[in-house]
């Protein structure tokens, strides 16, 4: 995956649940096709509007299944951008104070990741990397520890 800039570098995009992905897109396939039929053989409102209904629920589906990864964690030299649909981020390097987990200490222990700025603690979304692993690498970006220095 491109990150659009030379000097970008992709660190992690979304974590994405393909068998949950396919199953709801297998579901909405079926009860599209079930109310299609029913439309079809009985030609009333109600099947003709639960077909479009849940022809709309498939089309959103495929949509969904094709678009990629929702969010994209990309550094950049001098900032690092959470790149997402709604309300991206973009963090000076200058501005990272400490980067951490959720379980002080622990890398490996921690579920989320903890971007302590200047201004205040940002909690990035699950991930498709470990979160130790990104801890690692914020850290050596930033040239900073899991605690702020004095």
């Amino acid at each position: 995956m491109s990150t659009g800039h030379p000097d970008a570098e992709l660190v992690a995009t979304s974590a994405t649940s393909a068998p949950f992905r396919r199953t709801q897109l297998v579901l909405w396939g079926l009860q599209f096709l079930l109310w299609a039929g029913q439309a079809v053989a009985e030609g009333g409102r109600l099947q003709t509007g639960m077909a479009v209904l849940t022809g709309i629920g498939f089309a959103a589906q495929v949509v969904v299944a094709l678009s990629g990864p929702r969010v994209t964690l990309v550094l950049h030299d001098d900032h690092l951008e959470l790149r997402r649909r709604v309300r991206p981020w973009s963090i000076d390097r200058a501005d990272v104070v400490a980067v951490g987990g959720d379980v002080p200490g622990r890398p490996t222990w921690s579920q989320q990741v903890k971007i302590r700025t200047r201004t205040g603690v940002l909690t990035l979304p699950a991930l498709d990397r470990a979160p130790a692993d990104i801890i690692g690498r914020l850290g050596a970006w930033a040239g900073v520890g899991e605690t702020p220095r004095p």
